[in-house]
């Protein structure tokens, strides 16, 4: 494939300039910008130097532009890893008790929903992902809260408030 030094797509220079201005995105005024330069003539090595970047940069954006255009300079979306696990087993499972899972609590919390989903789906999530997956899914867990032990128990505030009001 012969690599092109020049735009060949149809678009006049005023036409790239307007488009360049009404660009929100400033990653692609930059790539806008490039286009523009090697529209006016100045070589893809010339137009790296002035804008500090490599050639094959330039040369990159320009042979994307020549075959798509101005929506080639968007970059593309990368659709991502496809999810381990079927969401809608946990997004089930998080409607029930634990309890029916043979834990012995009634609310979900990090350490049990991370037992559920490797001993029954056979996958090891980290603890971390473990909140941004319940999260995603529309749900909040809860975290155990440790009881003070030195503090008094019952009707201890009652008791406080009694002796504090007879003084």
């Amino acid at each position: 494939m012969k690599k092109c030094t020049e735009v060949t797509w149809p678009i006049t220079l005023e036409e790239l300039i307007e488009l360049r201005k009404k660009e929100k995105d400033p990653k692609i005024r930059f790539r806008l910008q490039m286009i523009i330069l090697v529209k006016k003539g100045l070589g893809i090595t010339k137009v790296a130097e002035m804008l500090g970047t490599y050639h094959s940069h330039v040369r990159y954006w320009l042979d994307r532009f020549n075959s798509g255009g101005p929506e080639a300079l968007r970059t593309r979306k990368q659709p991502g890893a496809k999810p381990r696990v079927d969401y809608n087993k946990i997004r089930e499972a998080l409607r029930k008790s634990p309890r029916e899972f043979g834990y012995p609590v009634d609310a979900w919390t990090v350490k049990i929903l991370h037992a559920y989903i490797r001993d029954h789906l056979g996958v090891n999530y980290h603890p971390n992902y473990i909140y941004e997956l319940v999260h995603k899914l529309g749900f909040s867990l809860i975290k155990p809260r440790t009881r003070d032990v030195r503090s008094p128990g019952g009707d201890a505030e009652e008791t406080f408030k009694k002796r504090s009001e007879n003084s």
